[in-house]
């Protein structure tokens, strides 16, 4: 499992989708995490259930939100839970609107 940071907020923001593709490899599986600081142990995590992302044509992830809106002064990360296989790319475009 890692992480990987993506962002500072320093405006508030809200999610709408995440799109993410990989090539090979079987699957990853993933959330987008947020908090006010990078190393905090109260961490928010987006999705409700993590995200199994198998498909290398692309999938997009519009549903399932636990908490979209993410306050300003928030670093947002992608938190990997586990990875099959050994992927040569792994994509993934966070889509937000300002609040």
């Amino acid at each position: 499992a890692d992480d990987v940071t993506l962002f500072y907020t320093p405006t508030a923001i809200t999610i709408s989708a995440v799109y993410s593709h990989i090539i090979g490899s079987t699957n990853v599986v993933y959330n987008v995490q947020f908090a006010s600081t990078r190393n905090s142990v109260s961490v928010t995590s987006v999705f409700t259930s993590n995200i199994t992302l198998t498909s290398t044509a692309g999938q997009t992830n519009n549903s399932g939100f636990n908490d979209a809106t993410i306050p300003a002064g928030n670093w947002v990360w992608l938190n990997t839970v586990s990875v099959s296989g050994t992927p040569s790319l792994f994509h993934l475009t966070v889509e937000y609107t300002q609040d």
